[in-house]
């Protein structure tokens, strides 16, 4: 009985809520985001076989990993930051057995990717959960090769019903 009446309230927070929201003027403004954090500096760090990557930050932001192997791209997403590198510099190569560069875009005023080019198809990308403040990391390791068989493409049969 008490998940019901916990429902109960959920469901009628969730109307006071849109009942508020509803009562807002059409041109309310609303409040500013904060300035965006800076990307100033990379630096990689090895440790054994794995690399990592950190991007030296100034302020806060939150960032996402996605990866694909495959086609030898990570890509790192900023949100509420941009690349503030001296020179206005974008692109940055490097000569390491794991990656061969990094390219940052700017998709708009509060969203930056940093596009890491891989070496290899071989590679586990994860994001660091814990960094020092003003650092954002990701960790690239060798990952071993796919035990067993790996289905990379599918073809329909041309028959009717399928």
């Amino acid at each position: 009985m008490q998940a019901s009446a916990w429902h109960r309230i959920r469901a009628g927070i969730g109307l006071l809520t849109l009942l508020a929201a509803s009562a807002l003027p059409v041109h309310a403004q609303q409040p500013a985001p904060g300035a965006p954090a800076l990307i100033t500096g990379i630096q990689l760090r090895r440790d054994g076989g794995a690399l990592q990557v950190l991007f030296l930050m100034r302020g806060e932001t939150g960032y996402e990993v996605v990866a694909n192997p495959r086609k030898r791209v990570a890509v790192v997403k900023f949100t509420n930051a941009r690349p503030a590198f001296p020179e206005g510099r974008q692109i940055f190569a490097f000569n390491d057995p794991l990656i061969e560069g990094i390219a940052f875009e700017s998709i708009d005023n509060l969203t930056t990717w940093a596009k890491i080019r891989l070496r290899t198809s071989s590679v586990a990308v994860e994001a660091v959960a814990e960094t020092a403040p003003g650092q954002a990391a990701i960790a690239l390791r060798p990952a071993p090769a796919p035990a067993g068989v790996e289905l990379i493409g599918v073809r329909l049969g041309r028959h009717l019903g399928n």
